[in-house]
């Protein structure tokens, strides 16, 4: 059964990616990070109005190329950890 999803980012931090469209950036992140949230579900023990106060999507390599592929990456990392 799949359920709406909105996800809101207040506040990122991205360390050491340079000069980025933080909104832009933002935007990406919180529409990949709802389409794996309706896509695989709540993580277990989420339900109803999950809220969380902080993420650390953790360190990775990124090539430079491509803010999509990178905001596509922070989101599946912050799921994971949504997971653990």
């Amino acid at each position: 059964m799949n359920r709406d999803v909105e996800v809101s980012i207040e506040v990122l931090s991205l360390l050491d990616f340079g000069r980025l469209d933080e909104r832009a950036m933002r935007s990406g992140i919180e529409a990949e990070l709802g389409r794996l949230l309706t896509e695989r579900g709540l993580p277990h023990g989420w339900t109803g109005d999950a809220t969380t106060r902080s993420l650390d999507a953790g360190s990775f390599a990124w090539d430079g190329t491509g803010t999509d592929r990178l905001a596509a990456s922070i989101a599946l990392h912050l799921y994971e950890g949504l997971a653990r």
